[in-house]
């Protein structure tokens, strides 16, 4: 896998000036005072999940992965049967 140096540059200064927007708006105050506290609710609770959904979502899984989840899953079932 070649990586262009350039790809990385570009998405490393996209990323700075978010920072330094969201910086610059909070010294001049223009969002209210529980912004943070809105944000951090928007990122925990809707943004995270639903990256981890399409990061997983993207991914093929090897026959012997998902086989050995599946045995895995039935040896529990028949331990709580078996203790039930």
């Amino acid at each position: 896998m070649n990586l262009d140096m350039s790809v990385v540059f570009i998405n490393l200064l996209e990323l700075f000036l978010l920072i330094g927007v969201g910086a610059l708006c909070g010294r001049a105050r223009i969002f209210p005072e529980e912004t943070p506290k809105v944000f951090s609710i928007l990122l925990t609770r809707i943004t995270l999940p639903c990256t981890l959904f399409v990061s997983l979502a993207g991914k093929s899984y090897a026959p012997e992965f998902v086989g050995a989840m599946d045995m895995d899953w039935k040896d529990r079932e028949k331990s709580q049967d078996q203790d039930s």
